[in-house]
């Protein structure tokens, strides 16, 4: 660059002072993507490396972050774009759990023998639809030998964003295919898992992106029995947690932002 743009751009640089958008921009693509720009935070950087103030050492303490046109936040100090709260229910926030299912009211049977649940279970307030479930003593059997077993949840109060699902499953005496996940009836995703009926239940711990408002979900067998004891819904603590919770293969696509702050 000729010293004439140069100074041409620094003159851009003191006549276009940082703005509202681009302060909030700034914070969102850092929950995205993990780091900042640090020209947004602090505008004077730029003199320090090619302008008026090259010979003088740039002293991070001695610098103020640049605040939104109010006075308030700005250099990160504020989120102006908090993950995924609910505005029709305030008290929903960041890393929160909006649905709790754990069949304690599921009285017969049991989950750890081949004989012991065979009493339908026909579900409750957090399930409004249940096909081919049986009571296993605080956890249901979904499917049989020729069965798929299938549980879908009410329609769960969220503003829609991202969300983690959790449950916790085992398999029969082997491990009878996968457990399915559909959102609003649409297309399902496979999830494996490997506790059998003698084991520990295993956690299966799923990230999902661009959740529509008010979801519901409907979890289900791929093929036979497993057991399921708890399912729990949560919000992510930040975007970067569930970027981070991702598969890291091959076949993840990674979340990105781009410079008007859409993903």
């Amino acid at each position: 660059m000729t010293p004439a743009m140069m100074a041409l751009m620094l003159e851009w640089h003191k006549k276009d002072p940082v703005s509202d958008w681009e302060i909030t921009r700034n914070n969102r693509v850092e929950k995205v993507q993990g780091n900042r720009n640090p020209f947004i935070d602090y505008p004077d950087l730029a003199f320090y490396i090619w302008g008026e103030k090259t010979n003088e050492a740039f002293d991070l303490d001695s610098q103020t972050l640049y605040t939104f046109s109010d006075g308030t936040g700005g250099g990160g100090s504020v989120d102006p774009d908090p993950v995924d709260p609910d505005p029709e229910d305030p008290s929903i926030q960041e890393g929160d759990t909006i649905f709790f299912e754990p069949f304690t009211d599921v009285a017969d049977g049991n989950d750890y023998d081949t004989g012991s649940s065979g009493s339908l279970w026909n579900g409750n307030s957090n399930f409004t639809s249940v096909s081919t479930a049986y009571q296993a003593g605080g956890a249901v059997r979904l499917g049989t030998s020729k069965k798929v077993g299938t549980l879908t949840t009410r329609a769960i109060s969220f503003a829609g964003g991202k969300l983690i699902v959790e449950i916790d499953v085992k398999g029969w005496t082997s491990v009878e295919g996968t457990i399915q996940l559909c959102v609003d009836g649409g297309p399902a995703t496979s999830h494996e898992y490997k506790a059998t009926i003698t084991d520990a239940y295993e956690t299966l711990r799923i990230d999902l992106k661009d959740v529509p408002k008010n979801p519901y979900f409907t979890i289900s067998t791929s093929e036979k029995r497993c057991f399921i004891d708890e399912i729990r819904v949560l919000v992510p603590k930040n975007d970067a947690e569930a970027i981070e919770l991702l598969p890291q293969d091959s076949s993840t696509v990674s979340d990105y932002v781009d410079l008007s702050g859409r993903r």
